[in-house]
């Protein structure tokens, strides 16, 4: 009874350490998609140069942040800090690596010396700032005026979004207690180590002594096994969670979300700065107006088919400028 209890407390633990990690995930996830969804739907009626240029910034940082999450969380298994993820461009670069990294200027008032996986944990708190500074300049470049229960519901979601990322942090920072692990991994080997002696004295027939031992050993060394692949749920096992793939989701949402409003000029620049590396085949056609010096317009055709049914198309028109 006593190992039994050991070994269901530490999976009991395991599990709630597991769903608090999948929970704050959530949270992230949910979270990025609806500050923009929020942004856009709030400020779609001002097409102005300056609010487009505001809700793709909004939308950048909100992919920036999320991805320099996703770094955090698979640093221990890729060892890719956030300084190096392809993503991470431009001022927002800048500004990280002169205040998060030991020889930037956060070095000036440190009260000890860092180490890296410390100065990687620092960059989704700085990062924060930024998309904070981002949402906020609406108030000059936005020819609406929003109101203030809409601000609400533009800063909530990123309280809510660093609410689970500090919460992955806790997760990361304070592992399960090992003299526990320890204790329960002890006294279940020496608990199956010991069975077999003890059935010895049984007189019934050897084949249930075996059937006994092997039911028993492959629960309990099972579930020590499955508080094992919940200790740790983030890496490259197939048990694991596959993080930024569903990262890269949100930002697809995130991509469709800018294209309803702005069109595809806007949609295809975000696209493009997200990218994930060399091996990202996107590639948007040259004759787009951000990358040619023309004029670009975006033109979003709805067709109503029956009540409900919209098929969305967008095409292109430029002129010279």
């Amino acid at each position: 009874m006593f190992v039994s209890f050991l070994i269901i407390s530490r999976v009991t633990m395991s599990l709630a350490r597991y769903n608090s990690a999948r929970d704050n995930l959530t949270k992230m996830y949910r979270e990025s998609r609806e500050l923009i969804q929020n942004a856009c739907v709030f400020t779609k009626e001002d097409q102005s140069q300056g609010a487009k240029e505001w809700r793709y910034e909004v939308a950048y940082h909100t992919c920036l942040l999320l991805r320099l999450a996703m770094a955090v969380v698979d640093y221990p298994d890729t060892k890719v800090p956030s300084w190096e993820i392809p993503e991470l461009q431009g001022r927002a670069k800048e500004y990280l690596l002169a205040t998060c990294s030991t020889n930037g200027i956060s070095n000036r008032w440190a009260h000890a010396s860092r180490g890296l996986s410390d100065d990687n944990m620092r960059y989704p708190i700085r990062a924060v700032y930024l998309l904070r500074d981002s949402v906020f300049s609406g108030k000059r470049l936005l020819e609406i005026e929003l109101q203030a229960w809409q601000w609400s519901r533009l800063f909530g979601p990123i309280d809510t979004f660093m609410n689970g990322y500090y919460g992955m942090r806790k997760f990361m920072t304070a592992p399960f207690p090992f003299p526990l692990v320890q204790m329960a991994r002890t006294f279940l080997f020496v608990y199956v180590y010991t069975l077999p002696f003890v059935l010895l004295s049984d007189q019934s027939l050897d084949f249930s002594h075996l059937v006994t031992a092997f039911f028993v050993t492959y629960g309990l060394v099972g579930l020590e096994y499955v508080s094992i692949e919940m200790d740790d749920p983030f890496g490259e096992d197939a048990n694991d969670f596959d993080n930024l793939a569903m990262a890269l989701t949100a930002f697809e949402d995130t991509y469709i979300t800018i294209y309803t409003v702005d069109g595809c000029e806007w949609a295809d620049k975000l696209r493009y700065k997200m990218r994930t590396g060399p091996e990202d085949s996107f590639n948007p056609p040259p004759e787009q107006g951000w990358l040619s010096g023309r004029k670009h317009k975006s033109i979003l055709e709805i067709d109503t088919v029956g009540e409900d049914v919209r098929f969305f198309e967008c095409r292109s028109a430029y002129t010279e400028v």
